[in-house]
C-alpha cells in the first residue's frame, strides 16, 4: 500500500473517531449533568471530569494530526501541520 492511500486512510478514520468521540461524550455529559443519578454517588463527578479530558484530548489529537513512528527503542511523533504557523509555535504544542 503506498504512502498517499496509508496518509488518506488514517485522516478519514482519526475524522470518524473525532466524530464519534465529540458525540459519544456530549451524550454522556449531558446524560450525567442532567439526569440526577444517586446511585452513582460522587463516581459521578470522576465520570464528568473523565468526559471532559477526553474530549480535550480529544480536540489536541484533532488539531495536530500527529504520525507516531516506533521503530527498536526510538519513538518518532510527526506532526502535521493544519494551519500556517512558525516552528517555535509547533513544538510548543507538540510539547
Amino acid at each position: 500500500m503506498s504512502d498517499r492511500i496509508w496518509l488518506k486512510i488514517t485522516t478519514v478514520c482519526a475524522q470518524v473517531g473525532f466524530v464519534i468521540s465529540t458525540l459519544a461524550n456530549f451524550v454522556i455529559l449531558t446524560l450525567l449533568v442532567v439526569r440526577p443519578a444517586k446511585a452513582l454517588g460522587s463516581y459521578k463527578y470522576l465520570m464528568i471530569i473523565f468526559c471532559i479530558f477526553s474530549l480535550f484530548y480529544t480536540s489536541v489529537e484533532t488539531f495536530l494530526r500527529p504520525l507516531i513512528h516506533m521503530y527498536d527503542n526510538t519513538l518518532f511523533v510527526i506532526q502535521q501541520k493544519r494551519f500556517q504557523y512558525s516552528d517555535l509555535t509547533a513544538r510548543f504544542i507538540s510539547g
